[in-house]
């Protein structure tokens, strides 16, 4: 199967034709989380276990944000509880938290989401930006813009400092909300600070301008990236 053809590719690129150690398989469940397929993730989890080898942390978050970019939210947030149930070296760290609040961002279920991102403060994690982007995200999605909004201020209070991505998904919760003008102010703040910003947050002001029917500013949003 694929399972099989990767790890024969990756025994060649390593010139390492023995049995696979738990090293080859978190390169190939790497694979399959930027391939978005659980399917053989999951799998090649399951045979790394056959072979008698222990996954370590890389192995299991690898696994569990391959599911989470599939959108199996549940099946992440499994590895996740795996992980802290385990031994201390298992411990989940930021990624793995990480893995399980993007995943249910990208199904939309915010309540889920800000659920595990509150676990992480009694497993003594401390989110990084990526972690905050994806809940902000998740509310966003849920029309719960008041409360995007808050968590970007805690970016700000209590670090870390809020980057592009961040504030772009504060403003396409803004804009979900039908609140351009925060949007807008928010978009001000974010050049105001010297935070790059790109194409994609163009895109998200000019989206909330048009959610809010305030067609005039999107148009003179456009025309500043002609």
């Amino acid at each position: 199967g694929a399972g099989a053809h990767l790890l024969g590719w990756l025994r060649v690129r390593s010139g390492d034709p023995g049995i696979p150690d738990v090293r080859m398989y978190t390169k190939v469940i790497g694979h399959c989380a930027r391939e978005r397929d659980a399917v053989l993730a999951l799998e090649l989890l399951h045979t790394l276990e056959r072979q008698g080898l222990q996954p370590d942390l890389e192995v299991l978050n690898a696994v569990a944000n391959a599911c989470g970019r599939a959108g199996r939210a549940a099946e992440a947030e499994a590895i996740l509880g795996r992980l802290r149930r385990g031994p201390a070296p298992l411990r989940p760290n930021v990624n793995s938290f990480a893995a399980v609040v993007g995943a249910y961002a990208r199904v939309g279920d915010a309540e889920a989401a800000r659920r595990v991102f509150g676990e992480m403060a009694s497993s003594r994690v401390r989110p990084n930006r990526f972690v905050y982007c994806a809940l902000i995200t998740a509310l966003g999605r849920a029309g719960r813009w008041r409360e995007a909004l808050e968590e970007l201020q805690r970016m700000e209070q209590e670090g870390p400092s809020p980057d592009t991505a961040a504030f772009n998904a504060t403003i396409d919760a803004l804009g979900r909300g039908g609140q351009w003008e925060r949007a807008w102010a928010i978009f001000s703040q974010m050049r105001h600070q010297g935070v790059e910003h790109r194409v994609d947050s163009y895109n998200a002001l000019i989206m909330a301008c048009q959610r809010s029917g305030a067609w005039e500013r999107a148009l003179e949003v456009f025309q500043r990236l002609r």
